[in-house]
């Protein structure tokens, strides 16, 4: 099953028409304060006009706790719903702009390894 899933990858990689791929890539960027923000994105798709982050999340819990906003599952858990990471891929998203000059971060998307689903977050 691992082997579909990074069969699965490799191929939505190669469907974004890539100029760049870039695994574990080490980010670094100015906050207002004079100090840096630090972190690491899992999957960056460069390409000829934009970038495309992807991080990966190993959680094993049901499609419907991934996708379903805690507002409308009656419950106010946020644990498992994959908006809960909107902040941490804005923070990369600025990082990579910034690393990059001149090209925007179009798609922030979660892939949920253990489901094969990925997701995109609007940041």
């Amino acid at each position: 099953e691992i082997l579909q899933v990074v069969e699965g990858v490799k191929q939505f990689v190669k469907s974004k028409d890539p100029v760049n791929v870039y695994h574990e890539l080490a980010l670094i960027a100015p906050k207002d304060n004079g100090q840096y923000f630090k972190g690491e994105a899992d999957l960056v798709i460069e390409r000829e006009n934009d970038i495309i982050l992807i991080d990966y999340k190993t959680y094993q819990g049901s499609r419907e706790q991934i996708l379903t906003p805690p507002e409308k599952s009656g419950k106010n858990d946020k644990s498992f719903y994959a908006g809960k990471y909107a902040p941490q891929l804005k923070t990369y998203k600025q990082m990579i702009e910034h690393s990059f000059p001149g090209k925007k971060v179009s798609q922030c998307l979660i892939f949920y390894v253990m489901q094969g689903l990925v997701v995109e977050v609007k940041v």
